[in-house]
């Protein structure tokens, strides 16, 4: 049972464990879509145990909020890069490390206003959202940072890029996001609901 006070302690560890394995767990899926390992269909999962999470952590305090939010963001983007451009590290390990703390820090800036939002749905629209936004800052900064900008790497598929012209490549972003939104309300619905599979992190 997940119906914890807010000051529960059992319901913090059960979180902690979410934000970490499940940071891993999405780096991974992120680090196969994209090449050397293409398998792109990893995309349409790999951000549904952040969205767990996010839904998830509602009845916590703020602080508590942005602390799990800020382990599972940068083990998520720790594990990405690790896997995908170790080679960042082989050139510079002080330059990759300042990338990472530059964007794990951009995107919590982008992320923090959806803490202060108590509705799960609205939530994850306006995650959805600050994704987006972190892009595009990122993107505009004095250094090209590889952390950002999804939809890119789906362009070794066609059929999934024909409406870039009208979108850019941020729409991509919109739509891998959406099918994950989408999976994640799906599973919530089932028999298997959020509430029982985030069980899975709930250890005796």
């Amino acid at each position: 049972n997940l119906y914890y006070s807010s000051d529960s302690l059992t319901l913090k560890m059960t979180l902690l464990r979410l934000s970490i394995f499940g940071g891993i767990i999405s780096g991974i899926l992120i680090a196969l879509s994209i090449p050397p390992f293409g398998q792109v269909y990893l995309f349409l999962v790999a951000f549904v145990p952040t969205l767990m999470l996010i839904t998830q952590i509602i009845p916590l305090k703020k602080w508590n909020q942005i602390g799990l939010l800020t382990l599972n963001v940068s083990t998520v983007l720790t594990i990405w890069t690790a896997i995908s451009f170790y080679w960042l590290i082989e050139i510079s390990i002080a330059s990759y490390i300042l990338c990472l703390i530059a964007c794990v820090l951009t995107f919590l800036l982008c992320t923090a206003p959806i803490l202060f939002i108590s509705s799960s749905f609205w939530r994850i629209l306006a995650f959805i959202g600050s994704v987006v936004l972190y892009e595009v800052i990122v993107n505009n900064f004095a250094f090209t940072s590889p952390f950002v900008t999804f939809a890119p790497w789906v362009s070794q598929y066609p059929i999934f890029t024909q409406y870039y012209i009208f979108t850019g490549v941020h729409g991509g972003t919109i739509w891998i996001l959406l099918a994950n939104a989408a999976i994640f309300l799906l599973i919530s619905k089932k028999e298997l609901s959020i509430k029982s599979t985030i069980k899975v992190f709930h250890w005796e």
